[in-house]
């Protein structure tokens, strides 16, 4: 059975203290054969999770979280992106 971590947070965001690196060489230990960063409002550290997928054998999803809300309710919704992050994402992100 193969194995993935689709919501991990990175240094980048402000609830983890992990760099990329750590976090590859923690889910190649385990055994995982894929993972997402999915951080708080940014996608910092997408082209280095690329850079280590390639080095670490493990697909790597680029992701986000993302605080919403609806109905007066906070809500954290998260996105992935297999593909590509859409330019206008980005230009979002960083307004």
């Amino acid at each position: 059975m193969r194995r993935a971590d689709l919501h991990l947070h990175t240094s980048a965001s402000d609830d983890a203290i992990l760099e990329p690196e750590t976090i590859f060489r923690m889910a190649k230990k385990r055994g995982l054969a894929a993972l997402a960063f999915t951080d708080h409002e940014g996608m910092d550290n997408v082209e280095e999770g690329r850079r280590l997928a390639a080095t670490y054998d493990i697909t790597f999803l680029p992701g986000i979280e993302t605080s919403a809300s609806w109905q007066g309710h906070l809500a954290h919704v998260l996105g992935y992106f297999p593909n590509d992050v859409a330019p206008s994402l980005q230009t979002f992100l960083v307004e």
